[in-house]
Formats: C-alpha cells, structure tokens, sequence
C-alpha cells in the first residue's frame, strides 16, 4: 500500500506532458488488470515502466553483512500479505511491485536475498524523483 501511495505522489509531483502513446511493460499485468492501464494516464505508465527497472540495485556484500539485512519476502497479488522468502533475483524478469519493502523518503532501504550474501536495496524516494526527473530531461 505504502508503494502505491509513494508512487501516486512522485506521479504528482511531475508536469508531463507526452505526445506518443507508452506500451506498458508486461510485468505491470502482474499488478494491474489491462483495464486499470488502458484507463491510467500515458505518464503514469511511463513512470511505472521504469520504475520497474531503476527503483532498486543488486550488489554481493557477503553472508556476513547480508545476514544483518531483513529477507526481501514476495507480495500476495490478492492480500498484498507478505508470501515467501526471496531466494534469488533474476534482474531481467524482477518485478519489484511484487515485493514487501520500503521507500523512505531520504535513506535507501536494504533487504537480503535468501542466503546468497547478495542484497538489493531500493533507492530514497528523494532519489527517484531525482532520477526520474534526470531520465525525462534526457529524453524529451
């Protein structure tokens, strides 16, 4: 819920304006009905799109430090309850809308991936703002 609060107000914080029409990614159908994403507006998508690949980062830090971090657990589509354990990342097909964790508004969050010393941490949303921002300037 808290994401989809965060994500609703960094889409407010914008002023797009688009001329082309934006395909969603398909991992966005894990999360929304095609009915919700036909309805949605073009930057909101555009803005789901690539939160999707650049909201978070995959780093090895090692069991020791990794053992410190609370596990990245998965998201009941339904409940929105937290699911299982993460055991493993494919980057490629990582759908962080299907994952428990948190965005803080000045401070990355850090979450360990099974027992493989390797972590993934999602970026502030001061940092996405920024981000995005960067990435919308560069692509007019």
């Amino acid at each position: 819920m808290r994401k989809i609060i965060l994500i609703s107000f960094v889409l407010l914080c914008f002023g797009f304006s688009k001329a082309q029409t934006i395909t969603p990614d398909p991992r966005l159908l894990d999360v929304y009905s095609q009915e919700y994403l036909d309805a949605n507006l073009e930057n909101e998508i555009e803005y789901f799109n690539w939160f999707l690949d650049n909201s978070y980062f995959v780093a090895f830090v090692g069991l020791e430090k990794a053992e410190t971090l609370p596990y990245l657990y998965e998201i009941d589509k339904e409940t929105k309850e937290k699911k299982n354990k993460i055991l493993a990342i494919d980057e490629e097909s990582f759908n962080p809308l299907l994952s428990s964790y948190e965005i803080f508004y000045n401070k990355e969050s850090a979450y360990r991936i099974g027992n493989t010393g390797y972590v993934i941490a999602f970026y502030s949303q001061k940092k996405l703002t920024k981000n995005y921002n960067q990435y919308k300037n560069e692509n007019q």
